[in-house]
């Protein structure tokens, strides 16, 4: 069986997950960018239990970042 050139990068695409950019972060496969909100979104919650409370993550944007990014591409 002999595969194009195409085919192969379609193959490799979908193995490796589309490459999406998420605005003000960077370039991230979507499984990452899934990943990355979950992490995050779990840090956020534990850092309000401190005192006092940091909301580093919140305060940044990132998780909004990756919101929408998962938004665009129909993943949520």
């Amino acid at each position: 069986m002999k595969i194009t050139k195409s085919q192969l990068k379609q193959l490799i695409k979908e193995e490796m997950g589309e490459v999406v950019l998420v605005k003000g972060y960077g370039k991230m496969r979507l499984d990452q960018v899934k990943n990355k909100l979950i992490h995050m979104i779990i840090e956020s919650a534990e850092d309000v239990k401190k005192n006092p409370p940091s909301f580093t993550h919140l305060n940044s944007g990132v998780i909004f970042a990756l919101y929408q990014t998962l938004k665009e591409h129909g993943e949520i």
